[in-house]
């Protein structure tokens, strides 16, 4: 769904091309939707009398509201997590004043949200420039929590922040820079 890379219809058909395609597939670490490639699927395999199977982490916002297969395609979800997921992701990443200065403490938040049915304890760390600022955050379910992180840059000019979660099941939410 993320678009990694460009398949035509011929390369699905053949399970001796399918398979080493399916190993080099990697996780996406952007916010894809599945309704185009649902439906990209469900074209291609109308015709070959073909079924769908989709490999997901069924986080809500992946899946399309109210979506159904066409009658005459079998399309199966594949959950990569268990049904009880333990998983948080970063949100967002900004600085609370929208012009930090040199020398002077600067307030970086990152948003955490925990996409699970049970709250969750994540440690947040914050790498700036050679410096780490690690803080644990706890986390109700289904809801989010803003973690800030007070540290001064050196110089003025261009920085890029991190901040990851560490101890997270689904490692490509954990990370926003």
């Amino acid at each position: 769904s993320s678009e990694q890379l460009a398949v035509s219809s011929y390369e699905w058909r053949s399970p001796k091309n399918l398979l080493p395609l399916l190993d080099s597939l990697r996780p996406s670490y952007t916010g894809a939707v599945l309704r185009p490639a649902l439906e990209r699927a469900v074209a291609l395999a109308r015709p070959a009398h073909a079924d769908v199977a989709v490999i997901t982490d069924l986080q809500a916002r992946a899946l399309p509201t109210g979506w159904q297969p066409p009658p005459g395609v079998a399309v199966s979800l594949v959950a990569v997590g268990p049904p009880d997921a333990d998983n948080a992701g970063v949100t967002r990443i900004l600085t609370e004043e929208r012009f930090p200065v040199a020398g002077r403490a600067t307030r970086i938040k990152a948003d955490v949200t925990n996409y699970g049915p049970h709250a969750a304890t994540r440690t947040a760390v914050l790498t700036l420039d050679d410096r780490h600022e690690e803080q644990v955050v706890a986390i109700k379910p289904h809801s989010s929590a803003t973690v800030t992180f007070e540290t001064a840059s050196v110089d003025s000019g261009y920085h890029v922040a991190k901040v990851e979660l560490r101890g997270d099941s689904l490692e490509a939410d954990n990370t926003r820079w």
